[in-house]
């Protein structure tokens, strides 16, 4: 608890330029986070390559205040998860998918503009609790070898510390890069156990419907990559066919203030603890 009473947790999203958000989730006084809000990352990332991460998108929200990016996943051919900080207040969603970088300007990028947003109605700004978001888009999407919707998790199934995992997103790579990158990024950290995280954060913020990452050295999430995915993989050789598969395990949600190379760790919405919700509203049978 001590260490809970000493550190910030903010939201992972940043806004775009040139408005900054005016709220970030806090657990101690806000006045104390400012000078560390600054950009966006993914921290000890490699660059993507065309395909590699087909359910993947950029996600630019929009209000009369201003404009803040985010990542999602698409889950079919309509739907778009990402986390509830991202959707809430945004009146438009600017929707890129299919490529590396949030642009019109690569070929095969693919932009939906939506008005469709909706967050969990038991999402808490104080704990993080039910971080989780969806976004529809506006016609459904044609799939192709660059757009593919992510697999979500079976029902019961659980992560359990140790597990490999990969998340994915526009950040920057230090604490010291200036804006958002324009490559889309990702890199390979390893699930711990909610006992753990939440001798960081508190038990208030660490729930049944959490999951904590900690990368091999400082590898982590921080600004901008809110809402983006959070993937195992499953290796499966069939009649010689090596196929990989990627499930949604995880949307980020938030990450500790001190700076994303600090080591704490990264925090995400255990999609496992959240199907009945995204299945009531997406009509999606899971």
């Amino acid at each position: 608890m001590k260490a809970f009473a000493v550190l910030l947790l903010c939201v992972a999203s940043v806004l775009a330029v040139p408005h900054q958000r005016s709220e970030f989730v806090k657990v101690v006084p806000w006045k104390d986070a400012p000078s560390l809000l600054k950009g966006n990352r993914i921290i000890g990332g490699s660059p993507a390559v065309e395909a590699q991460i087909p359910y993947q998108v950029a996600l630019i929200a929009g209000s009369a205040d201003g404009a803040w990016l985010c990542g999602g996943s698409l889950i079919s051919t309509e739907w778009v998860l990402t986390a509830a900080h991202c959707v809430i207040g945004a009146t438009v969603f600017n929707v890129y998918m299919g490529g590396l970088t949030f642009s019109t300007n690569e070929p095969g990028v693919v932009l939906d503009i939506t008005y469709t947003g909706v967050a969990h109605a038991d999402f808490s700004w104080e704990t993080l609790n039910n971080d989780i978001g969806l976004v529809r888009l506006s016609a459904p999407v044609e799939l192709n070898e660059r757009i593919q919707p992510v697999r979500l998790p079976e029902s019961g199934t659980f992560i359990e510390a140790g597990q490999p995992l990969t998340v994915s997103g526009w950040g920057r790579t230090s604490d010291t890069e200036g804006g958002a990158s324009t490559y889309l990024n990702y890199v390979n950290v390893e699930a711990i156990s909610n006992e753990e995280c939440a001798a960081v954060y508190g038990n208030a913020v660490i729930v049944d419907s959490t999951l904590c990452t900690r990368g091999m050295t400082n590898e982590g999430v921080c600004s901008g990559d809110s809402g983006g995915p959070l993937v195992s993989y499953e290796y499966d050789d069939i009649e010689e066919s090596y196929n990989i598969t990627a499930r949604l395990q995880g949307v980020v949600s938030f990450t500790a203030a001190v700076g994303c190379e600090a080591g704490f760790p990264s925090g995400f919405v255990r999609v496992t603890e959240l199907l009945d919700w995204i299945s009531e509203n997406t009509g999606l049978s899971l």
